[in-house]
């Protein structure tokens, strides 16, 4: 199954395309390719040529993709409408040039859920926290791989408060070396010292990827982007 991960909801665009080389002899290149680029918030000028980019790369053609995979936050409003609505072209493009013969698939998956996919092996907790705005941050707490409560946006202190005696715990995502340097600051009697993941990346379209796929065959709903807050322009006028 050649599959399409788009991850648009921070201020990275994470892209991770997997391929079925058996069916492919004639392109030597690795089964998976992943790309991470940095670009704030231009992912309207910056996802579609990186996507024609990474098949390119990959030698293949769009309209053989079989499944695209789309984070739907939190993060961004923008970045995740403009990824949600990339991916729906996509489909459509590939739906339309297979003449129906080709019913490629669409699957919504967490940007934390994303973060958190590689960890699912650790004994304790994970969690994955990213920026959100005015001093906030999204979190999500996982064991083994499964999500434990709800999607957060909360602050840094009480996510610190809430995490001081849990442990074993191992912290991703863009926010935490700052989680983890407020731990050391707050103190506490928990040990070991939390394991955090130097890589400080708000995405990892790969785990994204292994995500959606993990859900394959499940009932297909419509991809909804997740917000935990207001709208900056529900906040500014209403």
């Amino acid at each position: 199954m050649n599959t399409l991960a788009i991850d648009t909801a921070t201020t990275a665009l994470g892209l991770c395309l997997q391929t079925e080389l058996a069916t492919r002899p004639a392109v030597a290149a690795p089964h998976r390719r992943t790309h991470i680029l940095q670009i704030g918030l231009k992912h309207s000028e910056k996802l579609m040529p990186a996507v024609r980019s990474l098949l390119a790369e990959a030698g293949l053609p769009a309209q053989e993709l079989d499944l695209i995979i789309c984070s739907t936050g939190p993060g961004s409003f923008t970045g995740i409408r403009i990824g949600l609505a990339t991916a729906k072209g996509l489909v459509e493009g590939v739906r339309a040039a297979g003449g129906g013969a080709n019913r490629c698939g669409l699957i919504g998956v967490s940007t934390l859920d994303g973060l958190a996919y590689r960890f699912r092996r650790f004994s304790g907790l994970v969690a994955a926290v990213n920026p959100s705005l005015r001093k906030k941050y999204y979190a999500a707490l996982y064991q083994k791989g499964t999500l434990e409560g709800n999607y957060l946006e909360t602050t840094l202190p009480d996510l610190c408060e809430a995490l001081r005696r849990k442990r074993p715990l191992l912290i991703t995502g863009a926010a935490a070396g700052e989680l983890y340097e407020l731990m050391l600051a707050e103190g506490g009697k928990a040990e070991p010292d939390p394991v955090v993941d130097a890589s400080g990346q708000s995405t990892d379209p790969a785990g994204l990827l292994a995500c959606g796929m993990a859900i394959l065959g499940e009932p297909e709903s419509e991809p909804l982007p997740l917000y935990l807050r207001k709208s900056e322009a529900e906040i500014t006028f209403f």
